[in-house]
């Protein structure tokens, strides 16, 4: 019985003691239970020299759990600051001090500076009796930087050597003090020298001029010792010029008659024109000095345009003629054909179309030679090739010109029309086959 008295007064003590550990919690905020670690957060900030602290605390309760130092930071060194000026009597001062704090971390001695120098003044005025003196100060602290003596008699005059001639006597140097009349060193009197003889050249007489004996003379005083002499002009030699025959290439001349020194004609020799070569097509070579043409001179030739922008009966016509070299072989050549080849570019700058283009061989009628039949469109935006070959007989010829016609049959501005690049080949065609 009292066993079981004694444990209800423990669980009844037991209860209360809880319940006022509870209160107590209660009432202090503290309610039991495990910490949860928040963010490390800096309590005390780091300085230069002076480190810093950083703790954890429960998220719950706000307890501090743990702590750390955060190190000093350090100073941070910044530019040099003149604190006292250099002058050129003392010496200055610079400091380097701390960006964050400002603490002045190293100081140093800053070199004096240069002293200002003034220009020269005269201290002591020189005179004839005595030396003066003149220096030069330093313009901030009026400190003598140099000295120097001013000779006496200080307008003293300096007389320049005046060099003797073959014809006028010179003078030596001298000196003197105009203030006092000393004389510190009397010019003398230098005696007259040997005159400057210098040759005059002889000069050969020739059929155009007179020449000169040999002469001497002062190149100073222009004195002559020795006089030229006049040689009189001599005649004329002449001689024949041998006269010369043209050949297919090189004039001639006629026999003429010329002084050999001054090249002068008295008949001048006239200039006979070269042959010219005389051609025998059918073969190629020359009759007289056997020059023989070469495939592309005597077989092709590129033509040229003429008139390349002539309107005839709503035409754009293009003229082209041979050469004359190549007109001779066709001559030559008549029943030949040859390969006549027609290149050209081609726009329009509103895109129309080349109109029924063709080659012929008369100005008006004549045979035609189709290149485009019917209409070709044109691009205003570049140029269009256009190139075509025929088979023509030399007889048809025979006029040494040909005519690249291009029909239109409704009027239009010719500049509207570009053609560039228009060549018309034409060769043998007996040579193109070999």
């Amino acid at each position: 019985m009292k066993r079981n008295n004694l444990g209800k007064i423990l669980f009844v003590l037991f209860l209360i003691v809880g319940a006022v550990l509870i209160i107590f919690a209660w009432s202090t905020g503290k309610i039991p239970h495990a910490h949860q670690a928040g963010e490390w957060e800096t309590t005390i900030a780091p300085t230069c020299k002076l480190e810093g602290t950083s703790v954890k605390k429960c998220r719950l309760c706000d307890e501090e759990i743990s702590s750390t130092t955060i190190p000093a930071l350090g100073h941070s060194t910044g530019k040099w600051n003149i604190t006292v000026e250099p002058t050129c009597t003392s010496v200055g001062e610079r400091t380097n001090n701390c960006t964050a704090c400002g603490e002045t971390l190293s100081t140093e001695k800053v070199a004096m500076t240069d002293h200002i120098s003034s220009g020269w003044e005269t201290s002591i005025i020189a005179n004839c009796t005595s030396d003066g003196l003149r220096k030069k100060t330093c313009k901030v602290c009026s400190q003598e930087l140099v000295s120097e003596i001013i000779p006496k008699h200080p307008n003293t005059i300096h007389q320049n050597t005046v060099p003797a001639t073959c014809i006028n006597t010179g003078l030596s140097s001298g000196s003197y003090c105009p203030d006092c009349d000393t004389v510190f060193q009397e010019q003398t009197e230098l005696p007259l020298v040997n005159h400057t003889w210098v040759t005059d050249a002889a000069v050969s007489a020739t059929c155009v001029r007179d020449g000169l004996t040999q002469g001497l003379h002062c190149s100073v005083c222009l004195l002559v010792k020795v006089k030229q002499e006049v040689i009189p002009k001599v005649s004329h030699n002449f001689v024949e010029v041998s006269a010369t025959s043209p050949t297919c290439t090189v004039t001639g001349n006629t026999t003429g008659t010329q002084c050999s020194m001054c090249k002068t004609y008295i008949v001048q020799p006239q200039t006979i024109p070269a042959l010219g070569h005389e051609m025998d097509y059918s073969i190629g070579e020359c009759t007289r000095c056997q020059y023989r043409l070469s495939d592309s001179e005597m077989c092709t030739i590129t033509l040229r345009e003429e008139n390349p922008y002539s309107w005839e009966s709503g035409a754009i016509r293009f003229e082209f003629e041979f050469n004359e070299e190549f007109k001779k072989a066709i001559i030559s050549n008549p029943d030949s054909e040859l390969m006549v080849t027609v290149s050209f570019y081609a726009t329009h700058n509103e895109g129309w179309s080349l109109q029924d283009t063709y080659l012929t061989n008369l100005k008006t009628g004549g045979e035609k030679f189709i290149i485009i039949d019917g209409k070709s469109a044109l691009n205003e935006n570049k140029y269009i090739k256009f190139e075509k070959q025929f088979t023509i007989s030399a007889k048809l010829l025979q006029q040494g010109k040909m005519y690249l016609v291009v029909d239109t049959p409704i009027i239009v501005v010719v500049s509207t029309y570009s053609v560039k690049n228009l060549t018309l080949k034409a060769v043998f065609a007996d040579v193109v086959n070999n």
